[in-house]
């Protein structure tokens, strides 16, 4: 009996603190019922994306053409003439002097003759002669009231024994009073000449004619060339 009594109280007690919770007062209005303390959980953590591998599409160049490939730059240091100074300007270079004209050490004669037909019957000629050294220049001015004779010539000895010239004639000549008369005009038109040109040594040559464009008047140039030896 007293063992019966025993095992009542014990199922007795072990239901007196459920008995307890059950029947807690509830919690006052307005105030928030409190909640279970549950554990922190960890944030989740952001997806992250793997990179792509697909590659980059390249541009095919059309058929038959070799694609161009860009040459690296390259940097040159100055020259040993051209250091730079320290304001940053690169010093430049004296220009040398210019040589001096090659030449023969030999003199050149030239004779240049201006034949002028003013008309049929009236015919003129004047010969102007110049000695000149190889490889400079000459000149020779005649100048009147009404006409003049202007030359200039540089003559230059070849290799080969040739003379090279270069010529120029300024021609107007001075008529007199029968002249005047057959050509009805006291002036006659004036002639400018420039040649180059190539002539062997001592043998003449006709180096140009001219044509007076208001009249049948022609006026031929000739030169010889000689080197004296």
């Amino acid at each position: 009996m007293r063992t019966v009594l025993f095992v009542t109280a014990l199922v007795l007690a072990s239901f007196a603190p459920l008995r307890a919770v059950q029947q807690a007062p509830p919690p006052p209005p307005g105030r928030p019922s409190p909640t279970p303390a549950t554990a922190p959980t960890a944030p989740t953590p952001p997806s992250v994306k793997p990179p792509s591998t697909t590659p980059a599409k390249v541009p095919l160049p059309p058929s038959g053409q070799v694609p161009s490939v860009p040459v690296p730059s390259t940097r040159f240091a100055p020259p040993a003439d051209q250091t730079p100074r320290p304001g940053g300007t690169p010093s430049v270079p004296p220009i040398p002097a210019a040589s001096t004209q090659s030449t023969s050490w030999q003199n050149v004669r030239l004779e240049v003759t201006i034949s002028d037909s003013l008309n049929v019957d009236t015919q003129t000629k004047k010969t102007v002669s110049m000695l000149i050294l190889d490889g400079r220049n000459g000149q020779v001015r005649s100048t009147s009231e009404g006409g003049l004779i202007n030359i200039d010539a540089n003559p230059q000895v070849r290799p080969d024994g040739r003379i090279y010239v270069r010529l120029t004639v300024e021609y107007r000549p001075e008529l007199n009073a029968q002249q005047a008369q057959q050509a009805g005009t006291s002036r006659v038109a004036q002639f400018n000449e420039s040649l180059a040109l190539v002539v062997a040594d001592g043998k003449s040559i006709v180096a140009s004619q001219s044509a007076d464009p208001r009249s049948d008047r022609k006026v031929t140039l000739e030169l010889t060339a000689t080197i004296q030896k």
